[in-house]
């Protein structure tokens, strides 16, 4: 007896045994497989819920950043605005 791959069997048990142990290795390659798609998908969660938590952390020191920037802006802008306003008002006389 011979198979699509060219083994030659002696009995039909013998063949029998091939593809059920060929099963099995199959079996336990795609059973294998199915654990590490598992174990990818729980650590692709986690670096994702860490990513987020940067992003927020980074997004919040940004605007704490930004809103300094715009109080410290305005200050400035106060302080020399009503010498400028003088200035330009004293010159136009």
């Amino acid at each position: 007896m011979e198979d699509l791959e060219g083994n030659h069997f002696k009995s039909v048990e013998e063949e029998t045994s091939y593809w059920k142990e060929l099963a099995m290795k199959y079996k336990q390659c795609a059973e294998n497989t199915q654990e590490e798609l598992h174990e990818f998908q729980e650590g692709s969660r986690e670096y994702e819920a860490e990513l987020e938590m940067h992003l927020q952390q980074t997004e919040f020191r940004n605007w704490t950043f930004y809103r300094k920037t715009i109080a410290n802006l305005n200050s400035k802008y106060v302080y020399f605005a009503p010498n400028i306003l003088c200035s330009i008002s004293t010159k136009s006389d």
